[in-house]
């Protein structure tokens, strides 16, 4: 399990849910715009989400993935129940399935400041910006040991990059049947759009990961 950024003091794990939606060829505004009142519906329905970004990706990927959805929970088991809630489906099945044409998932826990602007992603750095998102597929037998020290190598980025990042999650993605084995997110500030596109790989790191398929990164403001 990785560690947010500038984590010295009490710590608390959180879980990191991403969705990389693929929507289908031809989708029109109207579309979109239903789908993000559907989707941003569950952040006043379920007290379990701490914090929520949604929006489009800004770079191109092989993977063609169109939109991403960003959520923090407390615990797993806070995720699962909101995954198996009826209203959930409902919507999904209203105003995703119809413009739905595959999807990425990657859900990790992480360590955090146990102080709530941290948790909850308050405060002016989270008010506007960008969310940086990367998944990392690691070689088949790769140790735990140098996974680990990997994301203890992403731990440390934020502190290299200074105000450039608010805050930064890493870890293994456990959700099963994924292709890809590490989940990062960072959040970058207004104005730090210089960072997007330069490599969040650790220098040393690249033997050990077999394919990234990032940035994908939506500028939409966090709730």
């Amino acid at each position: 399990m990785a560690s947010s950024a500038g984590v010295d003091g009490p710590k608390i794990t959180i879980v990191e849910h991403c969705v990389f939606f693929k929507l289908k060829d031809g989708y029109n505004q109207e579309q979109e715009n239903d789908m993000y009142k559907g989707l941003w519906s569950f952040k006043d329905r379920y007290n379990s989400i701490m914090s929520m970004s949604l929006g489009r990706t800004m770079i191109s990927n092989a993977d063609g993935v169109t939109h991403v959805l960003y959520m923090r929970f407390p615990t797993k088991e806070a995720l699962t129940e909101y995954l198996n809630d009826k209203y959930r489906l409902e919507i999904s099945y209203k105003y995703i399935v119809p413009v739905f044409n595959g999807e990425l998932v990657c859900d990790f826990e992480a360590e955090m400041e146990s102080d709530l602007a941290s948790l909850y992603r308050e405060g002016e750095n989270f008010e506007h910006g960008l969310e940086h998102v990367e998944l990392f597929k690691v070689k088949e037998d790769t140790p735990a040991s140098e996974i680990e020290e990997i994301l203890s190598a992403f731990a440390e980025l934020p502190k290299k990059a200074g105000t450039r990042i608010a805050q930064l999650t890493a870890g293994i993605n456990y959700t099963a049947g994924q292709k890809y084995t590490i989940g990062l997110v960072a959040r970058l500030p207004s104005g730090s759009w210089d960072h997007v596109g330069r490599p969040c790989i650790p220098r040393g790191s690249g033997e050990v990961l077999s394919s990234r398929r990032g940035p994908l990164a939506s500028g939409v403001s966090s709730r």
